[in-house]
């Protein structure tokens, strides 16, 4: 028992370590598990956050505008006179572009230095690079070398073509080039073009107005967009959507007082009588002569605002509301009109024309024919007598006729609101003497714009004041006052009998409706000096005669071989009368069941200028 017991004992002893050995061991293993632990934990963080890191370079959190249509203009009736159709632009970003010289020169050198079939790869891939890049360039119907010089620029961002329609975007696209890049957008149209360009004007960069009611109506007509957060690639590519911001709000539809046929009607008039009369420019005007609504407004020489070259024209200007002339003899029922409304004079009552001449002062007034004896009022308007015109002025005061002069709208705006619109010129009556009054009475020493003297012309109706309107009207329309009723009913007598035989305007007569107006011929200025050799020829009228619906008022600027009023001018305003009253559904007023014209030949009375 000794014996085992002893055995025993010396086991022990040797399984037992010794104390600096035992220490060695425990930190070993105390290393080894510390070694494991961070071994897991990279394996499990480590790497999976390198891993994010990588991917958060290449993948990124973005804005993205969300572009929204501008507002539809349209005419009275619905036609679209502008609208923003859906387009794309291409562009490129240079510095990751894989088509450019650059990087295909970067790509040739690298694969010269590879295995030969590596270098086989390589260069197959850079023969399609090629390739892809002269099948862009087809799409967008330009040279390869025009493509090579665009996408070599310095700039980061390089713009291909802008306004191009999703089809043909979307096959450059498919071509699947690293470093090219679309954008969604909107181009402005123009459908009628030239024959409301003017008017409607046109955008520019921003899809902001630049002219007319583009301009005019800006803060309706424009869009806001929206904004959504996407999730780009390194190429900056969106991959994927993550929230929309804000929503995209389309611009607001405006309806003009536009009728596109009576525009039509106006445009194709006054063309062929400026190239008849070989005229520098002229301009046309249509009211509603119940609603002071604008059915037409037509200026030549005009301009088309699709094509960009065209903008910069002098066409684009809006000449029946930003030029201003002197309106000659077409003032001259106005100043009759207020001396008949203050009971001063009647139609009937008789005018002396002296011996032809009447002085004022240093200056000499004229009438064309230098006929002698008296003639009633309504002759004067009909025979456009200037002297007559002046005896009837000077039966007012001056103050009496500028306030006539200023209610009818003169020297002020008309009110509505178009970008660059002219007032026109009306002294004030304190600085009128009286060869002032006088001129002014048949329309020289002021000047108006052409949307004015229509306007003036509503107060023959029924006596007021129509508000004009660029847009259409829904309710009722009132006037301001300004000559009585029964006075309104006299002058649309004498402007009547002013078209027929006798008077200035007989080509101003039509097959089918009864017709009155006024004929104007004035002498342009010129360095502060009257013209011998340039003139505007003017007519302003309405119809039908008795019960006014249409206003029309005609401006043709320096017409070269006859410059009267009523040779240039009236013809226009007969065929815009006539086309447009069948329109509208008016009836025929006409007596007569073979009523003809008078013949073109000069008129009875030539108008005095």
């Amino acid at each position: 028992m000794r014996t085992a017991a002893k055995l025993n004992e010396n086991t022990t002893a040797e399984i037992r370590l010794k104390p600096g050995r035992a220490a060695i061991v425990f930190l070993c293993l105390g290393a080894a598990f510390v070694v494991l632990v961070a071994r897991s934990f990279y394996l499990q963080w480590g790497e999976k956050v390198a891993f994010l890191q990588t991917r958060s370079d290449e993948r990124f959190v973005g804005s993205m505008e969300i572009p929204a249509s501008r507002g539809v203009i349209l005419d009275r009736n619905g036609k679209e006179l502008a609208r923003s159709l859906p387009v794309k632009a291409l562009l490129v970003r240079t510095n990751v572009l894989e088509i450019s010289d650059k990087h295909l020169k970067t790509l040739a050198t690298a694969a010269k230095a590879m295995p030969e079939a590596d270098r086989v790869r390589a260069e197959a891939n850079i023969k399609k690079l090629e390739e892809k890049r002269v099948a862009l360039a087809k799409i967008l119907k330009m040279s390869v070398d025009a493509l090579r010089k665009k996408i070599d620029d310095e700039r980061s961002v390089v713009y291909l073509a802008k306004r191009l329609s999703p089809d043909v975007a979307d096959q450059a696209m498919a071509l699947k080039i690293k470093g090219l890049d679309d954008e969604n957008g909107y181009w402005r149209y123009y459908p009628l073009g030239d024959l409301t360009g003017p008017l409607v004007g046109y955008t520019g960069e921003g899809d902001s107005g630049q002219e007319g009611i583009e301009l005019a109506l800006q803060s309706a007509l424009q869009s806001t967009p929206g904004m959504r957060r996407v999730l780009r690639n390194v190429k900056r590519e969106a991959i994927e959507d993550i929230e929309t911001v804000t929503l995209p709000k389309k611009g607001a539809d405006i309806t003009l007082s536009i009728d596109t046929r009576i525009q039509e009607y106006a445009y194709t008039a006054l063309k062929e009588a400026i190239e008849k009369h070989k005229a520098k420019a002229g301009g046309a005007v249509v009211l509603d002569a119940r609603t002071g609504e604008v059915l037409a407004m037509v200026n030549l020489p005009s301009f088309n605002p699709n094509h960009l070259d065209e903008r910069q024209s002098a066409g684009k200007k809006n000449r029946a509301i930003v030029d201003q002339f002197e309106p000659g003899s077409t003032f001259k029922p106005l100043t009759v009109a207020f001396a008949i409304d203050s009971g001063k004079v009647t139609p009937q009552t008789m005018v002396s024309r002296d011996n032809g001449e009447l002085v004022i002062g240093k200056y000499k007034i004229h009438d064309a024919h230098r006929s002698t004896g008296a003639i009633s009022v309504e002759d004067v308007v009909r025979q456009s007598s200037n002297i007559g015109c002046a005896k009837i002025a000077f039966t007012m005061t001056p103050q009496q006729m500028w306030q006539g002069l200023t209610d009818a709208g003169f020297g002020v705006p008309t009110g509505t609101g178009f970008p660059g619109e002219t007032p026109g010129r009306l002294m004030p009556a304190k600085r009128w003497d009286k060869t002032q009054q006088a001129t002014i009475s048949y329309g020289h020493g002021v000047t108006v714009n052409l949307l004015q003297l229509a306007r003036a012309y509503t107060i023959f109706t029924d006596g007021e004041l129509k508000p004009v309107s660029l847009y259409k009207v829904s309710e009722p329309v009132y006037g301001k006052p300004v000559i009585r009723g029964e006075t309104a009913a006299k002058m649309r007598h004498i402007l009547e009998r002013t078209t027929e035989r006798g008077g200035t305007g007989t080509r101003a007569q039509t097959p089918s409706y009864r017709v009155a107006g006024k004929t104007g011929t004035a002498n342009k200025v010129e360095n502060g000096k009257y013209s011998e050799t340039k003139f505007v020829g003017s007519f302003v009228g309405f119809a039908p005669a008795e019960s006014p619906r249409v206003i029309v008022a005609v401006m043709i600027d320096e017409p070269m071989n006859l410059h009267m009023g009523g040779q240039v001018a009236a013809p226009v305003f007969a065929e815009v009368v006539e086309k447009s009253l069948f329109l509208m559904n008016v009836p025929p007023d006409r007596a007569e069941a073979n009523f003809a014209l008078p013949p073109a030949v000069d008129d009875d009375f030539a108008e005095t200028i």
